[in-house]
């Protein structure tokens, strides 16, 4: 099983169980809130190793400057997630207090399970001759 399996699959469950509780502790508003939180949180996490992998394994020399060009353009997909977040319009229809802490939350467990995963596959740090 590869890293990504290692990590997605348990990532995904801290997303339902998060949102689990934010039904279960407060509304169905706030639970499918931190739904949409977990999941844009696991999508854009999941997305880096199976965009720039591929990218690094064929063309080594681009695989700074394509993860720092899908880096920007996560950034820009946040800015554009935050603003519609704050519009007028979606602030009665979302618990952004649910949101935040779903992202919160799953990108802790993700990482935590990112380094366990990385710690396990061994790979040596030099490649001494």
């Amino acid at each position: 099983m590869s890293a990504l399996w290692r990590v997605a699959v348990p990532g995904l469950v801290a997303v339902v169980g998060v949102a689990a509780a934010h039904s279960l502790l407060v509304d169905a508003r706030a639970g499918w809130s931190a739904l949409g939180g977990g999941f844009a949180v696991a999508v854009l996490l999941t997305s880096t190793p199976v965009v720039l992998g591929p990218i690094t394994r064929v063309v080594p020399e681009l695989s700074l400057a394509a993860a720092v060009t899908f880096y920007l353009t996560k950034v820009a997909v946040l800015a554009v997630a935050l603003s519609v977040l704050a519009a007028p319009g979606t602030r009665e229809q979302v618990d952004l207090r649910a949101v935040g802490t779903s992202v919160i939350a799953v990108t802790l467990v993700w990482t935590a399970l990112l380094v366990v995963a990385e710690l396990r596959t061994r790979r040596p740090l030099y490649d001494l001759p």
